[in-house]
């Protein structure tokens, strides 16, 4: 499977929720490790099961980084009908790009379908939810998540509501970019405040990052003093 190669349905190679099962947490970047904190757990991680939503200024660099640090470690990634996907980018971001596919579900009103099959066969899954889609699908396919074992990231920039519940809602805000100047320049950083809250945080929890940092890949901010001269709404 190429690594920018949209793959079949009928592709898709089931893996048993019971391998799926042996490691409840996935890996996180170290950068994003106080806001995946869970009491009682060796590491921060992501939680097999759970669906995240990232929102805000850059909900899909957020979701592909926060997916960055499990493919290198082994895990599968599909991302689902994002057709704007840039796969260099992606792996400036950390993700393993042999450990990614691409999956698109074709007409209309198959999401559904292919995201509980894509759930048999990869741990880690990036998808916006399709306009239209019913809570009660979404709860179809977020029960399919659970059962496998997998981690859903869901993205959405502008828009208010979805139709499945989250476990956690991560949220970018206050982007800036360093590296142009008066009209001339490259943007080689983008500088954003991550806030992440959910049912099972007693607190909103926030950090600031580098997302991405000027190697491409996310890092946290050390409390250097930088001119950030540019503010942006984000990817």
């Amino acid at each position: 499977m190429g690594a920018s190669s949209p793959v079949r349905l009928s592709q898709v190679t089931p893996v048993s929720a019971t391998s799926l099962a042996i490691e409840r947490m996935l890996p996180v970047d170290d950068t994003f490790a106080t806001l995946f904190h869970t009491p009682g757990a060796e590491r921060p991680g992501l939680v097999r099961g759970q669906v995240i939503h990232c929102t805000g200024a850059a909900p899909l660099s957020l979701a592909l980084a926060l997916a960055a640090a499990a493919s290198r470690a082994g895990a599968w990634l599909a991302v689902v009908d994002v057709p704007g996907l840039g796969v260099e980018a992606t792996g400036e971001l950390g993700v393993l790009l042999e450990r990614l596919v691409r999956v698109e579900t074709g007409p209309a009103g198959q999401w559904a379908d292919v995201m509980c099959a894509v759930a048999d066969g990869f741990e880690l899954i990036v998808t916006e939810i399709p306009r239209g889609v019913s809570a009660a699908t979404a709860r179809r396919v977020h029960q399919r998540i659970r059962a496998r074992g997998g981690v859903l990231l869901t993205t959405a920039s502008g828009r208010s509501g979805s139709p499945m519940s989250s476990d956690l809602d991560v949220r970018t805000v206050s982007p800036q970019w360093k590296g142009l100047g008066a009209g001339h320049g490259y943007l080689r950083a983008r500088r954003l405040v991550v806030e992440a809250s959910g049912r099972r945080l007693p607190r909103t929890r926030s950090i600031e990052v580098w997302l991405p940092g000027p190697t491409g890949r996310p890092e946290p901010v050390d409390g250097e003093v930088i001119d950030l001269t540019v503010a942006a709404a984000g990817a």
